[in-house]
């Protein structure tokens, strides 16, 4: 195989009896990439990327027309600690790690839906091998051995989660992660097929999960939990609850709840390091 460049930024390639003439740009087209020497890389765990990529990226917003909750915002905090946040407008997932190190950043940045799977991709080959991450020129630059990635920042301004998490809720119940995954799963198919909207019902020493489809029929389940209190029945969309199930890996959850009308949060017992949080339907 032989590549020959020609003027007017044709390229020629050869190879055995075939050839071909291809049709190039200007090499001062393409993208200016940062500079590394801009970018001050801070080595992180890939292990510890990695799963705050899983538990953020299904809230990542796939509605083009609001382009800023496209991706994921990365926010550094006090401590040697990192945030990540995604939302769609209909839940919000936050979660909060060690990433020792300073990325010299003034405040967050939105890395996009794209670039966050092609980077979930390349940890996935090798979550242990060592990685670098920095932050220069409007763009995200990811190392690790043999491998550089650019991924081009969104420019905008993330939305003020932290007033969308409510305060700690009046009425919480502790339960099993796994009992409360199966059942929603289940009881899941007699949802209405686009919403998959299903109804927690909340009483003494229990939490009663309902699904009512005109054309399929209905289905309950009971779990029994250690609440005592005011009953509440509030609707949720279950693939949302069950997307947050899947990536906790606590034996329980805490779910926190208001009223009908208010959010539902989620989180490890005693942890609100990965906290979610799910807008309410009217079901």
């Amino acid at each position: 195989l032989n590549v020959k460049k020609l003027p007017n930024n044709y390229a020629e390639i050869t190879c055995g009896s075939a050839s071909y003439r291809i049709v190039g740009m200007a090499s001062e087209e393409f993208p200016k990439l940062p500079k590394e020497e801009n970018a001050p890389l801070v080595r992180v765990s890939g292990n510890t990327l990695l799963e705050m990529i899983k538990k953020t990226q299904f809230a990542i917003s796939s509605d083009e027309t609001r382009y800023i909750l496209n991706g994921v915002f990365f926010e550094p905090r006090d401590g040697g600690k990192v945030r990540m946040v995604a939302t769609d407008g209909h839940r919000l997932c936050l979660i909060e790690r060690e990433l020792q190190g300073d990325f010299k950043l003034k405040g967050g940045v939105i890395v996009p839906r794209k670039g966050l799977f092609e980077l979930k991709r390349l940890l996935e080959e090798a979550p242990d091998a060592e990685c670098s991450l920095g932050f220069a020129e409007s763009s995200a630059l990811f190392k690790k051995p043999g491998l550089s990635m650019v991924m081009r920042l969104i420019d905008g301004q993330f939305p003020e989660y932290q007033r969308v998490i409510p305060k700690e809720g009046e009425k919480q119940v502790q339960i099993s992660r796994a009992r409360l995954f199966d059942a929603l799963k289940r009881i899941a198919l007699l949802s209405a097929d686009k919403s998959n909207a299903v109804k927690l019902s909340l009483a003494d020493s229990q939490v009663r999960i309902t699904a009512n489809n005109p054309d399929l029929g209905e289905a309950k389940d009971d779990i029994e939990v250690g609440y005592k209190g005011a009953a509440l029945t509030v609707g949720f969309n279950a693939r949302y609850l069950i997307d947050v199930l899947t990536v906790t890996e606590s034996d329980d959850v805490i779910i926190e709840l208001g009223d009908e009308h208010s959010p539902g949060v989620l989180h490890a017992p005693g942890d609100k390091s990965y906290t979610a949080v799910v807008m309410p339907m009217r079901v």
